[in-house]
């Protein structure tokens, strides 16, 4: 058991090394993230879809898929 404690540990503490795997993908997360907030910045709660997809040029399932892919990313 603290064999695989040990090993558990070293994994974690590998995987948030600058540069390392969670590093990457924390960046890359927050880079997706910060390109859908920015399209989707000014709408309020209430903006119906129209609006939205107007002033996304009608592209709102990438700016979705976009989000979720980040999400995604940053739980991995």
């Amino acid at each position: 058991m603290t064999e695989a404690l040990i090993g558990n540990y070293h994994t974690v503490l590998k995987n948030i090394d600058d540069g390392g795997p969670a590093q990457v993908a924390l960046a890359k997360a927050t880079e997706m993230t910060a390109g859908a907030v920015k399209a989707l910045q000014g709408l309020d709660e209430e903006a119906g879809t129209a609006e939205v997809a107007r002033r996304l040029d009608g592209k709102v399932s990438p700016v979705v898929l976009t989000l979720a892919k980040a999400l995604l990313v940053q739980a991995s």
